[in-house]
């Protein structure tokens, strides 16, 4: 496996992540017959994973975005959070983390639909950033003054404020953001527990 350890440049599989988000936002711009239907069959939907079985909708829905300032505030967010984890932990188990945090905080939502008879269609990567914060949080605690200007204080705060400010926001899924952030947590202890490659110290 091969190691990004560039100091002055932003992890590729990060890049990789937030250019794929951004790619598929401007495929459905520029052609809106086919966004419209990228997102009919990708959103996350209580019907088209229930009951149609629809499994990929867990995966897909992390890719697609509402408009231009929830695109915005998503990728920012990856590209801020995910650059340390992504070099602290390497490619392969960032990914695993970015992932399991996403598919995580989707299937909570779907258990809290099925438990509330709400059927709402969800969408972004919200979910997945959530857990970059928790596991970011668990990274900054296992390797204390090795993260640089990154602090537990600092991490934690970040959480506290997305996680207040989206109940403050109306058409959120704040399920997902809470799935997510608990998700990242264990992932990430789970990832200092087992401990891999790291790519450079802080």
């Amino acid at each position: 496996m091969s190691y990004y350890d560039s100091r002055n440049s932003l992890g590729r599989t990060t890049v990789v992540l937030a250019a794929a988000n951004i790619a598929v936002y401007v495929l459905g711009v520029l052609s809106p017959k086919l966004g419209r239907a990228i997102y009919a069959g990708g959103v996350l939907s209580l019907d088209g994973v229930v009951l149609d079985r629809e499994f990929f909708r867990i995966v897909t829905s992390m890719f697609l975005h509402a408009d231009t300032r929830h695109l915005f505030s998503n990728t920012v967010a990856l590209l801020y959070l995910g650059d340390p984890i992504e070099k602290r932990l390497g490619a392969v188990r960032y990914l695993i983390l970015y992932f399991a945090a996403g598919i995580g905080g989707n299937l909570l939502t779907i258990l809290w639909e099925l438990r509330t008879m709400e059927n709402w269609n969800s969408l972004g990567a919200s979910g997945a950033v959530f857990g970059l914060i928790g596991g970011l949080l668990v990274l900054c605690i296992a390797y204390r003054n090795r993260m640089g200007s990154i602090t537990p204080a600092r991490v934690a705060a970040m959480a506290v404020y997305s996680v207040y400010s989206g109940f403050m926001m109306e058409n959120v899924n704040n399920i997902a953001h809470i799935g997510g952030l608990v998700t990242g947590l264990a992932a990430g202890a789970l990832m200092v527990l087992i401990p891999g490659k790291t790519v450079r110290r802080y």
